[in-house]
């Protein structure tokens, strides 16, 4: 073990040489080498800890047993092993063990409470005086100067921003602010709202203006094992009280969990050993952590059309304001969607302006990227032209549409939404037999109203663990609400059910999951729309928080003979005298069924290097009776 120069620490070491040969003296039966009493130097390696003389003596005892050689062997021979045992550093620090023990080295001491030392033998057999003891490897890398980057990924230092260039809703700045004077030295701040609005960049601004460091915390990285998450936090407490920094949970309400406690957990291992204010960002405004700390929650609404406009000008260089609102207003995304946008176009530019391609592609990059893990985007080249449907239905889709394009200007400018309590989301859900088009309405609707649609994995959503499924629902409408895109749930009464009389816990954690999905689509502000064959078996609460709900029926004949036509492109080589009328008689095939019969014999008359002819689709139209097990006419 080679010696090393402690920086800042030399005044330390001849007190540290003092309090080793004094604890010698006295293992050798010397009753009169006791302890004088010292005041700890201003520049130690601990100084900002606000320490206890005699507990930073402990940590610069450690400190030297690491680095020091020649006193390593010393405090080796008092303990009689190779490593610091509790009993011998009590006895060195202290001047006796009991003294130590009952003062700065028992379980609940600063120097274990802030995670600053740690025992390996605490196993409960080993007794007190014998377990080994050591600094944290983060403790001895901050007190060399060797180390002082973060390496937990779930832990950062972020830049403070000026907040007079943050986009941030009207009042938010000011609310904040009245929450932080509210709360006190010992509050917890929360800021709920859509992830992206800002909620972690306003929290961090202010409170480097009220002169806090903050340490950010990823909630979604923490583990949902309850060992390794009181480790995790451990690690936070302990770069708190190191850094001088204030913790800011990001997405409490997104982080994983399991059947344990996980507030009470954070509330034993970090709440109670952190004596600054809390921050925390969540996604509903609902907050209930039972937490002996005061509590202010700031909800954050979306920022307005002119900032949007504004901060869109100032990421991207646009030539004007004009050109700024109308990219506003062609991609309404929440800010930080929109700064990452920007950054991804700046990255791929080489020089001139931005283009709408620019534009479109970084967008559905950043977008795609947030969804990825739970839905997939669908190309929608449908129009509404394209579809055969009911005139009711039809006018349904229409005040659909109708309903997407100026819901800004009745929910705001009218201010409908102070009388109906609700955001600007549209949710819709289209029912009906299999291959009656709902589906393709969807896609219509996306298209009509150029957002990209992603088509929910239910797979991907739905988890075994509990609480886990809700989780990342939230983390999914976050995605969508940010990106401005429409979501589809395709059999949607797999997840939209009914819920169930409690007879067990998996009813009651069954129903705890459509309780959240009421609430979420409540407030979801994008487009959602949802398609089944059974809406009988969907709860009927989600049906009130319904848009639209648009049933769909078997086609008649008329309609099919329609959707026969219209199954052929216009560049397909045709036969002479295709009788789609009789082929709309003959088959009672709906919309779905008839565009497969169509591609069917498409394939058989490529097979045949021929046109279609009515052969191939009458064969090919029994081929698909065949297969879904319908019956025909002869």
């Amino acid at each position: 073990m080679p010696s090393v120069k402690l920086p800042d620490f030399d005044s330390w070491m001849e007190l540290v040489d003092l309090a080793v040969d004094l604890a010698c003296r006295r293992a050798s039966g010397d009753a009169e080498a006791t302890m004088p009493d010292f005041s700890p130097p201003a520049n130690g390696p601990f100084a900002g800890l606000a320490l206890d003389p005699t507990d930073e003596l402990v940590l610069c005892v450690l400190v030297a047993h690491q680095v020091d050689r020649r006193i390593a062997q010393r405090l080796e021979s008092l303990s009689g092993e190779l490593e610091l045992t509790v009993g011998a550093l009590a006895d060195v620090a202290y001047g006796c063990t009991r003294t130590g023990l009952a003062r700065g080295l028992h379980p609940t001491a600063p120097l274990f409470y802030r995670r600053l030392l740690e025992t390996p033998d605490d196993d409960g057999r080993t007794s007190v005086t014998r377990r080994r003891v050591r600094l944290a490897d983060r403790v001895l890398a901050v007190a060399l100067g060797r180390d002082l980057e973060l390496h937990d990924e779930h832990l950062a230092l972020p830049t403070a921003l000026d907040p007079a260039t943050l986009t941030v809703p009207p009042g938010a700045l000011a609310e904040v602010r009245a929450a932080f004077d509210a709360c006190g030295a010992r509050g917890i701040v929360v800021v709920a709202g859509v992830r992206g609005r800002g909620r972690r960049t306003v929290l961090g601004a202010v409170a480097a203006e009220k002169g806090h460091r903050v340490l950010e915390v990823d909630s979604r990285k923490l583990s949902p094992d309850p060992v390794l998450l009181r480790h995790q936090l451990g690690a936070v407490v302990r770069e708190c009280h190191l850094l001088g920094a204030v913790p800011m949970l990001c997405d409490l309400d997104a982080m994983p969990s399991r059947e344990h406690d996980v507030l009470g957990i954070i509330e034993t291992e970090l709440v109670r050993r952190v004596e600054r204010p809390i921050l925390l960002t969540m996604s509903s405004p609902r907050v209930s952590l039972r937490w002996d700390r005061p509590v202010v929650v700031v909800e954050l609404p979306s920022v307005t059309a002119n900032q949007r406009a504004d901060l869109w000008h100032r990421e991207l260089g646009l030539s004007s304001l004009a050109a700024a609102h109308a990219v506003a207003e062609q991609y309404p995304l929440a800010p930080a969607v929109i700064v990452e946008t920007a950054a991804s176009i700046r990255s791929m530019q080489r020089g001139g302006s931005v283009t709408s391609s620019d534009l479109s592609g970084a967008v559905r990059a950043v977008v795609s990227e947030k969804l990825g893990t739970f839905a997939t985007r669908v190309d929608t080249g449908h129009r509404l032209e394209d579809l055969v449907l009911d005139p009711h239905v039809a006018e349904q889709a229409q005040e659909l549409i109708m309903r997407v394009v100026h819901r800004t200007r009745v929910h705001e400018s009218w201010g409908f939404s102070k009388k109906v309590g609700k955001g600007l989301g549209i949710a819709a859900m289209f029912s009906g037999p299999p291959g009656t088009g709902k589906t393709m309405l969807a896609h219509v609707i996306a298209n009509e109203l150029a957002l990209d649609l992603y088509q929910v994995d239910l797979s991907k959503i739905v988890s075994r663990y509990i609480g886990e499924t809700e989780q990342r629902l939230a983390d999914l409408f976050d995605a969508a609400e940010s990106g401005q895109v429409a979501l589809l749930f395709d059999e949607a009464d797999s997840l939209f059910g009914k819920r169930t009389e409690v007879k067990s816990s998996n009813d009651r954690y069954a129903n705890q999951e459509t309780n959240y999905l009421l609430q979420r689509l409540e407030t979801f502000t994008g487009v959602c729309m949802l398609t089944t064959n059974h809406d009988t078996q969907v709860d009927p609460a989600f049906k009130r928080r319904l848009a639209s709900l648009i049933r769909f029926e078997h086609s008649d004949e008329e309609s099919r003979c329609r959707v026969w036509k219209q199954a052929l492109p216009a560049t397909a080589p045709r036969g002479k005298n295709l009788d789609f009328a009789s082929l709309a008689r003959r088959f009672p095939m709906d919309p779905g069924h008839i565009r497969n019969a169509a591609m069917r014999a498409a394939f058989l008359a490529a097979a045949a290097a021929s046109p279609i002819t009515q052969s191939h689709l009458v064969r090919a139209a029994l081929m698909e009776c065949e297969s879904t097990g319908r019956l025909c006419a002869a």
